[in-house]
């Protein structure tokens, strides 16, 4: 090690003169590859040099190795997941036989965004959206958004999405919502029976961990309150408020190529977690007449375990034929209490709180306190823009006994017809549907994107 020392500055100066006679040496040129390019240099054009770092971390891209092409696309997906980019498009310019310099076209979203969508729904009738969209206004790394529902059930949304990484991999979340919506209760024939106002407020709070473009797993708390008014009576109705906290895990993954009339892809949201804290006042009609408070004995307002699952495949059979899967599945466990907190069934669009959509019944057509239900459907596109999508579903509910159940447990079957368009005011949808409890060709029509819970 001395010796090596003491020599050092000689063997630098015999190097630094073969160098200034032969030129530096340069390190071996990677041998082509048939299927990739070896990228020996990057460059950014159309954001500041400051963002380049950030944005090579978003992409997971370096220099000084071989990519393919569905790589670096896969590369840019990664950025665009953030949506701070409306468009990234690359160039490879060659350096040598084998090597290349990749430059990266980059245009930014505008930090603020506005829109504005007209929903029409059976159940929630007419609405226009609007919503406007800033980043970076409150802290940087996020996004914050304002949705509102203006209509016959009027909505509102808050939510601020916070990147806690400089690799964009940990988000935080804070979503409120407050609305409130008509409900229609129906008899055991399925013939309408009651209305009542839900009125529901939400502030919902979660740490999620990305793993990876597409899906990620975290956990979440969530403060709900519920108020519960009834304008027509029928046979069971709730009048009163509850209030409760939610804390659970979840997973989420979407990778559907479309939002509207997917032909591939998966989506899921599955939660699990406790219900507690819970704050009760209300009063049990049957019709006109009291059967129960919140201190009645066949109530119990301790915690219980909740689960929540939705998840959808789509898988193309043919160019024009679709294979649609669904499985979802609503269960409370050690559950003492009726409709409050219930998971609500029916429609062919998520746009209220707890439901469960089935092909065949009217959105709130049965209210249960756990049910699974599995679904095959067929789409077929016409053209380009239109769609006749088939579905036939089951489900089974009221199958835990410990549990305060309205109706005994049953199984029911249904299906739907549905005639779709992708307009510009985005999928319009006419569906008929059918289930052997209801026994009835119900019409069903929505317009839009709804403002729910999806």
């Amino acid at each position: 090690m001395q010796k090596g020392r003491a020599v050092f500055s000689r063997l630098r100066a015999l190097n630094d003169s073969l160098n200034a006679l032969y030129g530096p040496n340069l390190p071996p040129t990677p041998a082509a590859r048939a299927d990739s390019v070896f990228i020996a240099e990057y460059a950014v054009q159309g954001v500041e040099p400051a963002l380049v770092p950030a944005l090579m971390q978003q992409m997971q891209f370096s220099a000084n190795r071989f990519y393919t092409a569905p790589q670096i696309s896969s590369a840019i997906r990664n950025a665009f997941g953030t949506r701070y980019f409306r468009k990234i498009t690359y160039s490879l310019q060659p350096i040598s036989d084998s090597t290349a310099r990749v430059v990266f076209d980059v245009e930014r979203n505008a930090r603020t965004r506005v829109g504005l969508g007209l929903h029409y729904n059976s159940f929630t009738g007419i609405g226009l959206i609007g919503s406007i969209a800033a980043q970076d206004l409150l802290l940087p790394s996020s996004t914050s958004q304002v949705a509102i529902n203006i209509g016959e059930n009027p909505r509102l949304r808050l939510k601020h999405t916070q990147y806690l990484t400089k690799r964009k991999d940990v988000v935080g979340r804070f979503i409120a919502q407050g609305e409130r919506v008509s409900i229609i209760t129906y008899t055991n024939l399925f013939d309408k029976a009651g209305l009542y106002t839900q009125s529901y407020v939400t502030a919902n709070a979660q740490l999620f961990k990305l793993l990876g473009r597409n899906r990620g797993l975290g956990v979440g708390t969530r403060y709900e309150y519920g108020r519960f008014n009834p304008e027509i009576t029928s046979r069971l109705q709730i009048d009163g408020r509850l209030r409760l906290l939610n804390s659970y895990l979840m997973y989420e993954e979407n990778t559907l190529n479309a939002v509207a009339y997917p032909t591939k892809g998966r989506r899921i949201e599955a939660e699990a977690g406790v219900v507690y804290s819970q704050r009760a006042d209300f009063k049990v009609l049957n019709g006109d007449v009291v059967v129960g408070t919140e201190d009645s004995p066949d109530f119990s307002f301790k915690p219980y375990t909740r689960y929540r699952l939705q998840a959808e495949q789509y898988v193309p059979l043919t160019m024009r034929f679709t294979l649609l899967l669904q499985a979802q599945a609503g269960i409370n466990q050690g559950y003492k209490q009726a409709v409050a907190n219930d998971f609500v069934v029916g429609g062919l669009s998520h746009v209220i709180r707890n439901q469960i959509v089935f092909a065949g019944l009217p959105e709130a057509g049965l209210f249960v306190s756990s049910a699974v239900a599995g679904l095959v459907g067929y789409q077929y596109a016409i053209g380009p823009r239109v769609f006749i999508t088939g579905k036939a579903n089951a489900l089974y509910h009221g199958f835990i006994d410990d549990n305060t159940n309205i109706q005994p447990s049953d199984v029911i079957y249904g299906g739907s017809l549905t005639l779709g368009i992708n307009s510009f005011l985005g999928p319009i949808d006419a569906s008929l549907m059918y289930s052997d409890v209801s026994k009835k060709v119900l019409p069903y029509f929505n317009i839009g994107i709804p403002f729910g819970y999806r």
